[in-house]
């Protein structure tokens, strides 16, 4: 049977992996050549959202440069269907 195919219904089920119990306490972050303690909260607001929309924004820049035709509409997506 191929990794991808499905199991039979007469087969067991293999175990799903289980992944580790999430903490309440801060977790360490790995920055700049030393450890920073982060919540998953700290993590997400400082370092994860601000860099998303770096490059969210850096993209729409490039793309504006090299004369892709992108508005402020395009840009927040207002009147687009998703």
């Amino acid at each position: 049977m191929s990794a991808f195919a499905r199991p039979s219904p007469s087969s067991p089920a293999s175990p799903r992996p289980t992944s580790p119990a999430p903490t309440s306490g801060p977790s360490p972050f790995p920055a700049a050549g030393a450890t920073i303690p982060l919540t998953a909260r700290d993590y997400r607001t400082t370092f994860t959202l601000p860099n998303f929309y770096f490059h969210i924004a850096t993209a729409y820049d490039i793309l504006r440069h090299n004369g892709v035709p992108l508005g402020k509409q395009d840009y927040l997506r207002i009147g687009a269907e998703l």
